[in-house]
């Protein structure tokens, strides 16, 4: 799996179908994959928190914390602490500096307190570099070190008793242009694999990840097979504007954020994503891209949009993981109490956690990629059960409400207010015939619901519309 991730991930190549017999398409041989195999056989992986009875096997595993919840929060007390304690320091050394300034001319109670305050800022300062020896234990990581360092040998047939010669650690000989870097005996090698991976000639790399910018802009990548740059992916439709792009970014140091900034510069994301009957006979994928694509906004930036319309979005980061207040529990049989938490945290779903076993119930209903497994291109699907989530849903109700409050509170009679309502949730003004429509809407619901109720309904219908939804 480690060796599939990673080739598939940065090299869009599956060296993994090298592990019985030479690869049936690429030009990738048994012993690339074994010498890839010896760099992550020389490697040990750090990471676990949960010690429970699946654990308890042989391993060399190590696990990196006991109660993430108990160090949470004593590392919430200590930071609170050592706040307060900052925060008196300051004040006492403000009036310090107000009473010295005045000298000579100070009073006889002045300078009494000054002496006061000159015994209370030297413990203050002592209490703070006491309380700071006191930390608490670093936060751990999941992480890798160099394990017990050797070679591969080839599995005949992927036959773990019908073992044949040993492979040096090393990369794939195919691309035998690209500046090798020697191996110790020393050493894993997965320094050697990162730094072969992005040297600036390597000829997949930069391809790769420039063409995964491209699609999470356009809509769909230059090659549309993200994940498979291989014979049986399909080819670029702009072959020199990939290439162009790839130098870009290595020119750029590998910066995802220039590149971007790159790409929505150009003229053909600014493009309209309207149509033109000759230009659909002629290319009615948009493969060439006359206009933009339509683009459904993913699971996660359709959360957020609707925090962001309520104006409930909160951008700062998480302090700390929801699942930490969980305690030493397996998650799967805390699904409940799971769900209610990411129900009620209003932070950017970028810090949601992604637990494989328990996704988010908007995750799982809108797409999300699967936690396991390299998706370059997500699924779109259309289905009845995402309609039900986006009418019933307490989540979705609740940011509906949320927005309907700003609404009433911010506009001043019901055009004022339903013109807000189109503002906040498409990023336009509403048309009069919209308009029109609804305020017979609230109309027809006044006798059945009260003020709030009426404004709640007609924003979620905002929220649950194609419109909020899709990018034109």
């Amino acid at each position: 799996e480690q060796i599939d991730t990673v080739t598939r991930a940065f090299m869009a190549q599956s060296v993994a179908c090298a592990r019985c017999h030479d690869h049936k398409h690429d030009p990738f041989h048994m012993q690339d994959y074994y010498a890839m195999a010896g760099i992550f056989r020389s490697t040990d992986a750090l990471y676990g928190t949960v010690n429970g009875q699946g654990n308890r096997q042989a391993s060399d595993l190590h696990a990196i914390a006991g109660n993430e919840a108990d160090r949470v929060e004593k590392t919430r007390k200590h930071d609170n602490s050592l706040y307060r304690l900052n925060g008196r320091l300051l004040i006492m050394e403000e009036e310090m500096r107000e009473y010295r300034e005045k000298g000579s001319n100070a009073t006889g109670n002045e300078r009494t307190r000054m002496r006061t305050l000159t015994r209370d800022i030297r413990d203050a300062r002592a209490n703070i570099k006491s309380l700071e020896k006191k930390s608490p234990d670093a936060d751990y990581a999941m992480g890798v070190r160099d394990g017990r360092i050797g070679d591969a040998r080839v599995l005949v047939r992927g036959e773990i008793r019908n073992q044949g010669q040993t492979v040096k650690r090393g990369f794939p000989q195919v691309m035998d242009g690209v500046k090798a870097y020697p191996i110790s005996n020393r050493s894993s090698g997965r320094l050697q694999l990162a730094n072969w991976l992005t040297q600036p000639d390597n000829p997949l790399t930069s391809r790769v990840m420039a063409n995964r910018i491209w699609h999470h802009l356009f809509g769909e990548g230059i090659v549309r097979t993200m994940d498979n740059f291989g014979a049986t992916g399909e080819r670029p439709t702009h072959p020199g504007l990939l290439d162009y792009l790839a130098v870009r970014f290595v020119e750029h140091d590998w910066s995802v954020k220039s590149m971007i900034r790159e790409m929505v510069l150009s003229r053909t994301y600014q493009l309209s994503s309207n149509t033109t009957e000759a230009n659909a006979a002629a290319d009615p994928s948009n493969r060439f891209l006359w206009r933009m694509n339509h683009k459904r906004l993913g699971a996660e930036a359709l959360r957020d949009a609707m925090l962001a319309t309520s104006g409930r979005l909160d951008r700062q980061p998480a302090g700390g993981s929801v699942v930490t207040k969980l305690g030493n529990v397996n998650v799967g049989r805390a699904q409940r109490q799971l769900s209610q938490m990411q129900r009620n945290t209003s932070q950017r779903s970028v810090y949601l956690p992604i637990l494989r076993n328990a996704l988010p119930e908007m995750m799982r209903l809108f797409d999300t990629a699967e936690p396991s497994l390299i998706v370059g291109k997500r699924n779109e699907t259309t289905v009845p059960t995402q309609a039900l989530y986006l009418m019933n849903n307490p989540f979705v109700i609740g940011q509906a409400f949320n927005m309907a409050k700003l609404v009433m509170d911010t506009a001043e009679g019901r055009p004022d207010g339903i013109r807000l309502a189109y503002e906040l949730a498409f990023a336009r003004a509403a048309t009069d015939d919209e308009v029109s429509r609804a305020h017979e809407f609230l109309n027809s619901v006044a006798e059945e619901k009260d003020r709030p109720g009426q404004w709640t309904v007609l924003c979620l219908a905002l929220l649950a519309s194609a419109e909020f939804r899709y990018i034109d």
